[in-house]
C-alpha cells in the first residue's frame, strides 16, 4: 500500500528567511565582483544593472507562455552579461555571491528535522517549491534527506501557484491522496484543493489565515503538524 504524499513548501514553511535583493548596497558588491571577474569597470551604475536583471528575469519568466513561468537564474545573469558586453564572467558564481550577501537571516524552524524523521515513517515527503535548486539544496541540506522526492521551479520553467506544476510533480510521485503543506493562501492552500488534495498551513503572523486549510501550525511549535494530521485521519 502507497503512503501518503505530503508536499512541502521550503521558503516560509520549512526555513524562516529574509532576503534583501533589491538593497542598492548588495547590488554595489555584485556590480564589483562582476568587474573583477571582467576585469574591467562597468559603466552602468549598480542601480540599472539591477533593474535590467530584475526585467530579465521577468522576461525570462514569460517565455513559456504560461501565466505562472519560472526563469533560471544561470540564463539571467548570462543575458545580463551579454547586455554589458562582459565576458569572462562566472554565471553560477556570481548568482550564488548575489544569493549570499542578500540574505539577512536563514534558519531552518525549531525541531523541523525530528518533525520530519517522523512524518517519513508513515508519509512519503516531497518538496514543492519556488526557488533555483543551486540556492535551495544548499541551503536546506541538512533536512534533504528527509524528503523522498524535490521539485524545484526553476528546474520546470513554472512556478507554484500553476497547476501545471503541482501535476508535474504528482504524476512523477504517481500518488493521488495527497496535503499540501506550506504557508500561503495563493500559492499553497487553495492550488492543493483544486486539485482534490487537502493543505495545511504554516501559520506565520503576516500571512492571511485560510479558512479551507485543514488546520494550521506555528512554525516555531511545528510538533503541532502531529495533531492536524491525526484529526484528518481521524
Amino acid at each position: 500500500m502507497k503512503k501518503e504524499v505530503l508536499l512541502f513548501d521550503v521558503y516560509g514553511t520549512l526555513v524562516d528567511i529574509n532576503t534583501l535583493e533589491r538593497k542598492k548596497n548588495i547590488w554595489e558588491q555584485v556590480k564589483k565582483e562582476m568587474e573583477k571577474q571582467a576585469n574591467r569597470k562597468i559603466r552602468k551604475s549598480a542601480v540599472r544593472i539591477r533593474d535590467l536583471y530584475f526585467s530579465l528575469c521577468q522576461k525570462e519568466e514569460k517565455k513559456n507562455h504560461l501565466e505562472y513561468g519560472e526563469y533560471d537564474e544561470i540564463s539571467v545573469f548570462n543575458q545580463l552579461f551579454d547586455l554589458l558586453q562582459l565576458s569572462n564572467v562566472d554565471a553560477k558564481g556570481i548568482a550564488r555571491y548575489y544569493r549570499e550577501i542578500s540574505i539577512e537571516k536563514l534558519e531552518l524552524f525549531p525541531n523541523i528535522e525530528m518533525v520530519l524523521a517522523k512524518l517519513k515513517e508513515n508519509y512519503t515527503l516531497a518538496i514543492l517549491s519556488n526557488a533555483q535548486r543551486m540556492h535551495v539544496e544548499k541551503e536546506i541540506q541538512a533536512i534533504l534527506p528527509y524528503f523522498d522526492y524535490v521539485f524545484i521551479s526553476g528546474d520546470y520553467g513554472c512556478r507554484i501557484p500553476a497547476k501545471e506544476f503541482y501535476q508535474i510533480a504528482l504524476e512523477k510521485i504517481s500518488c493521488t491522496t495527497f496535503t499540501m503543506i506550506g504557508d500561503t493562501v495563493e500559492n499553497d492552500i487553495l492550488p492543493a484543493i483544486s486539485l482534490g488534495g487537502k493543505a495545511i498551513q504554516i501559520l506565520s503572523p503576516y500571512q492571511e489565515k485560510s479558512s479551507v486549510s485543514l488546520g494550521y501550525v506555528d512554525p516555531f511549535s511545528y510538533e503541532q503538524i502531529f495533531a492536524v494530521l491525526e484529526k484528518k485521519n481521524a
